[in-house]
Order: structure tokens, then C-alpha cells, then sequence
């Protein structure tokens, strides 16, 4: 096996694969690419990460570590978990490509088990059950997901999709076929509104659920 490069850490590796994600995509995120970019032969980069899933795995982590901290935000509980979920959106769009990754990935290292037990221990601390938290969590974080792949697909940010053959179906749909539809056509979508829409629903919701 190479020698490890001196100067290369774990973090440095995962922080330029995340750049390539960033730059050109999921897709374009390969041991060779990587080993380029950082100026290593490509088996240099096992002494940081065991295989190509441990590398996704550190890239997810990479995203989340930059979340907000749920347990360090003040406030009534509401602007609490309403800032933890603007904040982990602006990050999730700031990294479009690695949003599926992020999505559909599990929690499979240390750094991420960590993101998630402070989220946890904000929720408790806004007042949720400690069995019911978990639940809480995992209904805010698919919301989240969601939303932010709908966005960065419907910009280009995911897959290859032809974004300009989906406008000139949407454009063929005849108005007297799906006249609802059709009116939404040419308003474009407020990615903001409906997420602010979406995350009052989910904590009117959540309320209740609240220990008094």
C-alpha cells in the first residue's frame, strides 16, 4: 500500500469530495478524480477512507456537520426548531448535488450519529417526549429532504433530466384537459413560501405532541 501523503487527513480528503460533488456533480465523484484533484496517487486515499461507501458516507457527514445546532439555539421552542430547519436547508442547497446522497444515505459514522443526537437533545429540550423524539426528528428531517430535492431537481441539480422538454410538455397540456394545472403554469414556484407554508403545518401539528 502507498505511503499516506503528508499534509492529507480524512477531513481534507472528504472536503475535497464534497468539492467535486459541488463542482460537478455526484456522478463525476470518483477515486481517481479525487486522487487527481489532491495531487495523490488514488491508493494513497485508503489509508483515509476504507472504499468508495465509506467515502459517500464521509461526504453525508461532511453536509451534516455544517447543519445548525439544535440544542444551542435559543428562543421559544418553535424559532428554535424553525431556525434548525431554515439552516439545515441553506446548507442543503448550498451542496445541490449531494442533497440524494444526503437523502438517502443512513447515518453510518460517528459525526453523523453526533448531528443526530443534538438534534435529539434539542427536541427534548423543546419539550418532546425523549421516546417520542426520534419520531419527531425523523418526520422534520424528510420534510426538509424533500423539499430540498424537489428544488434542486427542478433547477437541474439532480440526474439528467431535460428540463426543457419537461416546459414544453407542461406547455403542450391543453387548459381545458387540467384547467387547475394549466393556471399554475408560467407562475413558477416560491421554493420559500411553500417551505415556510410546510414548516408551520408540520409544528401545528407537531404541537400537541409537546409534554405540558
Amino acid at each position: 500500500m502507498a505511503r499516506a501523503q503528508v499534509g492529507l487527513d480524512r477531513s481534507v480528503v472528504l472536503d475535497a469530495a464534497l468539492a467535486v460533488i459541488d463542482q460537478d456533480g455526484l456522478e463525476a465523484l470518483t477515486m481517481r478524480r479525487l486522487a487527481r484533484d489532491l495531487g495523490v496517487e488514488p491508493m494513497s486515499l485508503y489509508h483515509w477512507v476504507a472504499n468508495k461507501d465509506d467515502l459517500l458516507d464521509g461526504v453525508v457527514e461532511q453536509v451534516c456537520a455544517q447543519y445548525p445546532s439544535l440544542d444551542s439555539l435559543t428562543g421559544t421552542w418553535r424559532r428554535r426548531v424553525e431556525a434548525y430547519l431554515d439552516g439545515m436547508r441553506t446548507v442543503l442547497l448550498a451542496h445541490p448535488g449531494a442533497v440524494v446522497l444526503v437523502a438517502s444515505r443512513p447515518m453510518m459514522t460517528a459525526g453523523t450519529v453526533a448531528v443526530a443526537e443534538s438534534a435529539l437533545d434539542g427536541l427534548v429540550a423543546a419539550g418532546f417526549a425523549e421516546d417520542d423524539a426520534a419520531a419527531v426528528l425523523h418526520v422534520l428531517l424528510t420534510f426538509v429532504l424533500g423539499h430540498a430535492l424537489g428544488q434542486v431537481g427542478s433547477t437541474g441539480g439532480v440526474g439528467d433530466r431535460d428540463w426543457a422538454s419537461v416546459a414544453a410538455f407542461r406547455s403542450s397540456v391543453p387548459a381545458t384537459a387540467a384547467p387547475r394545472f394549466a393556471a399554475t403554469l408560467g407562475r413558477g414556484t416560491d421554493y420559500d413560501a411553500e417551505f415556510a407554508l410546510g414548516v408551520r403545518a408540520l409544528l401545528d401539528g407537531l404541537a400537541p405532541r409537546r409534554r405540558r
